[in-house]
C-alpha cells in the first residue's frame, strides 16, 4: 500500500527531510515505478512522482498521488466487473 508523506502540505517539499520508517537516511525526491495490486490482477505505473529514502528505500506519496492510487485501482476493478 502507497506511504503517505509524512509532514506538510500540497507543494511542500519533503526533500531532505529524514525518513519516519528507518530515522536515519534523507529524502530525495524523483520518479519511481510503483506496482498496485487490484483484486487478482496487478497495475504497473511508471515515473510516479515520490520522495525515496536514501537509507532504507522507503517511499512516500503526496496526498494526490495517493488518490490517483486509489481512482486507478477503482476503475480497473470496474473493468474487470
Amino acid at each position: 500500500m502507497p506511504r503517505p508523506a509524512p509532514k506538510g502540505g500540497r507543494g511542500a517539499s519533503l526533500t531532505g527531510d529524514r525518513c519516519d520508517f528507518c530515522d536515519s537516511g534523507r529524502l530525495r525526491g524523483g520518479r519511481v515505478r510503483e506496482e498496485v495490486r487490484v483484486g487478482e490482477g496487478l497495475v504497473v505505473m511508471d515515473g510516479v512522482p515520490a520522495h525515496v529514502c536514501e537509507g532504507c528505500g522507503e517511499r512516500y506519496y503526496d496526498a494526490d498521488v495517493v488518490k490517483r492510487f486509489d481512482l486507478v485501482g477503482f476503475r480497473r476493478l470496474r473493468m474487470l466487473a
